[in-house]
């Protein structure tokens, strides 16, 4: 099995298109496409993209075919640097208290929709009333 062959089993897995790929890793549009459809090879600059934006998959794999195509798993705390390590707790923190104050403010529209709703409730019973009336 080629190159090609190999690049489009890493598409399917990914339930992605070339077109998607392309766009991915910077190439034009229709250059893998018209690779994989010429069967002509692929530059190395393209090749390199694919390896480092799809980490997960095994370099060796892609290039000759030897060897497992996924990498064994990646543990999560070692996929990332300690910067984005530190940006990600800050964010999840900055995610954790914005769901708090959603969750309390939530809390208050619900008290401002019952106390709403009670105003309402006896003026339909008097809408009801004048309407027996007429």
């Amino acid at each position: 099995m080629g190159l090609l062959k190999r690049l489009q089993e890493l598409v399917e897995n990914e339930k992605i298109s070339l077109t998607y790929l392309e766009q991915k890793i910077g190439a034009s549009k229709g250059v893998l496409s018209r690779a994989v459809k010429k069967n002509t090879d692929i530059q190395a600059k393209w090749l390199i993209e694919i390896v480092e934006n799809y980490p997960q998959y095994n370099a060796e794999w892609l290039l000759t075919g030897k060897g497992e195509m996924l990498k064994e798993s990646i543990r999560p705390e070692e996929q990332f640097s300690g910067t984005e390590k530190s940006l990600m707790d800050k964010l999840l923190e900055s995610n954790d208290k914005l769901i708090k104050f959603q969750q309390q403010e939530i809390e208050q529209l619900k008290k401002e929709i019952e106390a709403l709703k009670s105003e309402i409730h006896p003026q339909k019973n008097e809408d009801r009333r004048g309407l027996g009336k007429k």
